[in-house]
């Protein structure tokens, strides 16, 4: 019988011990945790616990830094309550620790960018070797930050002295990752140019237009579950919303607020957008590799709801009242979680087929 919960705690010791699918990180992190406290499920899910924590830190310094601390407490709080974070926080996989990597990359790139120091530098390098180390998938959140930074090198935002120490900090980034190329060279190869139509596009197809909508308010709310409607309502919502924070940010009366809120946005936006293209782009229909993109988007839309709210005046509860309808949401999910989930859109014969075909390594 095909066990469909595969990617819980179960099978996390075996590809720990006996796989290279993944980076080593998280793997030689785990095999220390146990050694100290244990391999009960309870133990083993308390360090993806405190990298959730860890990411929800650096989601308040980032909120902190590229807007004001109402927007970081709300983006925080609407991150936190999700059913996706939850559901990264409690199980032994690398995903929470991949969350609080592409943050803590993010406040590092955003700090030294803008706030000028070496502290921000140092940071996003050792931010981003721990990304590298943690999934493949941080590639496509690196190439977003080196496409976001050569826009703004062109555009004359970024002198040329900041943008030799960037080209820097990717050579040292790169450097590190040498010893681990030897793995994932021939990891490439095999998963995406061999078997890729045998089981990726069969599994995870991105089979409708829509997906990177879906794939974005999953980290959001549990979108997966509702209805189509329902969907359709959040999308217009939220995209309401981001059209008046960008309306909003031409008419700021204090012209370095708006310029220090249009480079965040702008940044927020690279490393949305680029990912989830890369992921269409490649057919690659899993969205739990683009993890990173739900605390960014939840970081974008606390801003667009601040904004909409100081102009109609705090009197409109905009910001306080989605932050109770998503929270109750993502509840309503735990309490009483729906049996249509990401798995129902697999074709199960083609799922069994395929996990009784792998060989044993």
């Amino acid at each position: 019988m095909l066990q469909m919960d595969w990617i819980k705690d179960g099978l996390t010791s075996y590809f720990t011990l006996q796989d290279r699918t993944f980076p080593p990180l998280h793997s030689f992190l785990l095999i220390g945790w146990v050694a100290f406290f244990g391999a009960a499920p309870v133990s083993t899910a308390m360090l993806s616990f405190l990298f959730s924590m860890a990411a929800a830190i650096a989601l308040y310094r980032l909120g902190s830094e590229m807007f004001d601390r109402t927007v970081a407490v709300i983006a925080v709080a609407m991150f936190w309550t999700s059913a996706a974070n939850l559901m990264y926080a409690t199980e032994t996989r690398m995903y929470s620790l991949l969350l609080a990597a592409s943050l803590w990359s993010a406040y590092g790139l955003h700090r030294w960018l803008w706030s000028g120091g070496t502290s921000g530098w140092w940071l996003y390098i050792v931010a981003s070797v721990v990304g590298v180390y943690t999934h493949y998938s941080f590639w496509f959140l690196l190439y977003a930050w080196n496409l976001a930074v050569a826009v703004w090198w062109w555009r004359g935002a970024v002198p040329h002295g900041q943008a030799r120490r960037w080209v820097w900090a990717q050579v040292a980034v790169v450097g590190s990752y040498l010893p681990w190329l030897g793995f994932f060279i021939p990891w490439v190869v095999s998963f995406y140019f061999q078997h890729q139509r045998n089981w990726v596009q069969a599994l995870y197809p991105v089979d409708h237009w829509t997906y990177p909508l879906v794939a974005l308010a999953g980290y959001v709310v549990p979108a997966w579950s509702t209805p189509a409607w329902a969907n359709g309502l959040w999308f217009t919502v939220v995209g309401g919303c981001l059209i008046a924070v960008a309306v909003g940010m031409r008419r700021c009366a204090d012209p370095a607020v708006g310029l220090r809120w249009h480079r965040s946005c702008a940044l927020l936006g690279f490393a949305i957008v680029i990912p989830l293209a890369l992921v269409v782009v490649f057919n690659i229909g899993v969205p739990r590799y683009v993890v990173y993109i739900g605390p960014f988007f939840c970081l974008l839309f606390a801003a667009a709801l601040v904004t909409l709210d100081r102009r109609l005046g705090w009197r409109a509860l905009l910001a306080p009242s989605i932050l109770l309808l998503v929270s109750a949401w993502n509840l309503w999910y735990q309490v009483y979680p729906s049996s249509v989930g990401w798995w129902s859109r697999v074709d199960p014969s083609v799922a069994e087929e395929f996990w009784v075909d792998q060989p044993v390594r």
